[in-house]
């Protein structure tokens, strides 16, 4: 969460056109709002939260679970907006130095450079 607020801050600080903003916050919210949903989906699956870990070495453990389908279509969904924000962070840069005027192996360099921010 705070990996990808920083990298989207980083890239925000070299963005000029409006529309590159726009994609940086989309990317930037769509991140934060979702880490915080799933962390709080994770955190609080099992009510209490200690039967996450008690269910499986005490069977007279009180408690219940969320249904694992909502757990699995949750981490499914996180994938595919990490995926989604990684490819944007790493093609964005690409658009930022196009219209630079440098030669076109320091472009490539630069490119790769601000790209290592979606591994």
């Amino acid at each position: 969460m705070a990996i990808k607020a920083s990298i989207g801050i980083m890239l925000m600080r070299l963005t000029v056109m409006r529309t590159q903003r726009y994609i940086l916050y989309a990317n930037i919210a769509l991140t934060q709002i979702y880490s915080f949903f799933f962390f709080f989906i994770f955190l609080f699956q099992c009510y209490p939260s200690s039967y996450f870990w008690e269910r499986v070495g005490n069977p007279n453990a009180k408690g219940s679970c969320m249904d694992p389908q909502v757990v699995v279509a949750t981490f499914y969904g996180y994938s595919a907006i990490a995926c989604i924000t990684d490819w944007t962070f790493s093609i964005l840069p690409v658009f930022l130095v196009w219209n630079l005027q440098m030669g076109r192996r320091e472009k490539a360099s630069v490119v790769l450079i601000l790209a290592t921010g979606a591994l």
